[in-house]
């Protein structure tokens, strides 16, 4: 039950985001975080465990909060440093972002 609550959460907060509801979203995001296993051989878990941190970047950048936004981005670069294309070009857009705060 645990593995499906934590399964929940990010695709919670996800509509959240979507519909406009940032605090929400963000408050589901960091709790996911915060329960996450940090991948432990789940696949799924792994695959949304990126993604949340950066819509939580995008969420705070959103607010104003440009130190926690570049917080998250920093985290999403760090996990994906090494990724393919596709990807690749989406954390070399968030790299932009943050080195547009330098």
């Amino acid at each position: 039950m645990e593995h499906l609550f934590r399964r929940m959460l990010p695709e919670a907060a996800a509509i959240f985001a979507r519909q406009g509801k940032p605090d929400s979203a963000i408050v589901l995001f960091e709790r996911a975080l915060s329960s996450s296993s940090t991948f432990n051989g789940n696949i799924y878990e792994a695959g949304w465990y990126a993604q949340s941190q950066l819509q939580l970047g995008d969420l705070y950048e959103t607010r104003g909060d440009r130190a926690k936004s570049a917080e998250y981005y920093r985290r999403y670069v760090d996990l994906l440093e090494n990724a393919d294309a596709p990807i690749a070009g989406q954390v070399a857009t968030v790299r932009a972002k943050l080195a547009g705060r330098d």
